[in-house]
């Protein structure tokens, strides 16, 4: 569901399991730099040649210039392990052939650590190949194990959307918009694939509990698998579904008293966005299993492009209360991005909100993306203006005024399209947090509500940047101490934070009291 970063592929380079490549064939890298010894392509070489690991050997394919997938030949071939002369590339002097994969490494980071993990991978139903090799046998290596259990959840994923581009089209269902779009027998077949995943996940976690993943320990990557059957079950179908999947005894207490504590700041009724994988499926398991801020609606921003999920979100899962939408039915049927006019000239004047979203639901103002992938509104200006609570200035004045909601680039992804509606539509009454494991562009077109997000004072336990609502709040400094001071006498921080740690929070609380001069908050810090 996720795409890695550089530095993510570094850190797989240095586990351990990706250091038992099982076969004698070379290598991605070894593979890569023996292509860049022998042809020149040209730079970015990502944009002309991909490559294959199917199960006769390595393939090197033309990219075309719509960036779809050509002709391919077949360089390294493993019934021989002998390397084949190619007659779809020019042949080169080899000079920085090792720079060059590297190069190529860097810029393919998430297919890098596929390849890595995967005996097969890179062309489209590589999963099946992976499940034929090793499905029917009873011993396997951690390495294998591994390889097969994700084999089984891109299988399973492939049923519902080509999310990693590499799923063969003729697995995927036909599905209507919105929940309840499978069949029972969709249902079942997806199920069937979950619990083999699982499976798969459990033998390896018993035979080898210390295995790492991407994610961490195989045990914290087991959880996962279990919350992302039910999250993908819970915004394709329905709630019952979904808890079809769950289990008791998820996560390990530390992953569990950081969700809490993640839950339990948010204030009430709030929308709060998160990123990767552990400060999104803990927090979905304790609301799903103990009934924890189910009023809280989670946003993952990368499963938020997708249409279907937002419709989710916007429903209100799990007993929170629905969020209203200004955004035409169009928006959660595809996927829109909104594109500023780049042949108008540049303005700092900010346009009406009621203005800008009456033009919506004209469809003529809507383009074809690459591919007819998703379609596009040409017409975002650079600033908004949106009208915000009178008393929101100055707490009991009503002060008309407005918020400047600044387009950061010339595209914008859903996320940041429902973000700007989620405050609109609903009349700024659904606060918006983010969890610091958010990217900082995440909240930067919105106006931000604590001084410093780069640097928060608490450094680990105030996990939530409230950034909407009671804009000009005098003691916020206060609210922010009465949460960390709550989640301690809570015991939600877990015992283990290092005495260091706790000593530095106990005097930022103090300068805190000292500054807003509140008694109880002083004596509250004392108690430490």
């Amino acid at each position: 569901m996720r795409f890695f970063s550089s530095f993510s592929f570094l850190l797989l380079l240095s586990t351990p399991l990706l250091a038992q490549q099982p076969g004698n064939y070379p290598t991605f890298e070894e593979m890569l730099t023996e292509f860049f010894s022998r042809y020149d392509v040209s730079e970015p070489a990502n944009n002309h040649v991909v490559f294959e690991r199917r199960p006769n050997g390595y393939f090197a394919v033309v990219v075309e210039w719509d960036f779809s997938r050509g002709k391919r030949e077949l360089f390294y071939r493993f019934s021989n392990n002998t390397y084949a002369e190619l007659k779809l590339f020019t042949r080169g002097d080899g000079e920085n052939a090792a720079e060059k994969a590297q190069q190529y490494l860097k810029a393919n980071s998430f297919d890098a650590g596929q390849f890595s993990m995967l005996p097969y991978f890179g062309y489209p139903g590589w999963y099946k190949d992976v499940i034929a090799l090793y499905e029917k046998k009873d011993s396997l290596s951690d390495w294998e194990l591994n390889a097969l259990a994700r084999s089984y959840q891109n299988a399973r994923l492939s049923l519902l959307q080509n999310i990693s581009g590499y799923s063969d089209p003729a697995d995927q269902f036909d599905l209507p918009p919105g929940q309840h779009a499978m069949t029972r027998t969709q249902v079942d077949q997806y199920m069937d694939l979950a619990k083999k995943g699982l499976h798969a996940y459990d033998r390896l976690r018993k035979q080898n509990p210390d295995f790492m993943t991407p994610v961490g320990p195989v045990t914290t990557k087991y959880s996962n698998e279990v919350m992302d059957v039910f999250v993908q079950l819970l915004f394709h179908q329905d709630e019952s579904t979904a808890r079809r999947i769950l289990e008791p005894g998820l996560y390990d207490p530390y992953l569990l008293s950081s969700a809490s504590n993640l839950l339990k700041s948010c204030p009430p009724d709030a929308v709060l966005f998160v990123w990767g994988d552990t400060d999104t499926y803990p927090l979905y398991y304790l609301q799903a299993m103990e009934n924890l801020r189910t009023d809280v609606i989670l946003v993952n921003l990368s499963l938020a492009a997708v249409p279907r999920y937002l419709s989710m979100v916007y429903s209100g899962p799990m007993t929170a209360k629905p969020l209203k939408t200004r955004l035409p039915e169009l928006y959660f049927r595809e996927m829109i991005m909104w594109q500023k006019d780049l042949s108008a000239e540049k303005s700092d004047l900010p346009v009406g909100i009621e203005s800008f979203y009456a033009q919506l639901p004209d469809t003529s103002l809507y383009t074809a993306g690459f591919k007819n992938q998703y379609r596009v509104f040409s017409f975002l200006p650079d600033v908004i203006a949106l009208s915000a609570p009178g008393d929101s200035l100055y707490p009991g004045m009503n002060i008309s005024w407005q918020v400047e909601w600044v387009a950061d680039g010339n595209y914008l992804f859903p996320e940041k399209t429902a973000q700007l509606d989620l405050v609109y539509a609903n009349n700024w009454s659904r606060p918006l947090c983010f969890a610091l494991t958010c990217r900082p562009d995440a909240w930067s077109s919105l106006p931000q509500r604590l001084p410093n997000v780069m640097d928060p004072w608490d450094r680990r336990w105030v996990l939530v940047l409230q950034l909407l609502g009671e804009l000009g709040d005098p003691d916020l400094g206060e609210t922010i101490a009465h949460v960390v001071l709550t989640n301690y006498e809570t015991g939600l921080i877990g015992k283990e934070a290092a005495e260091t740690d706790k000593a530095f929070v106990k005097e930022s609380l103090r300068d805190f009291a000292v500054q807003y001069g509140k008694k109880g908050l002083k004596k509250r810090c004392e108690k430490f």
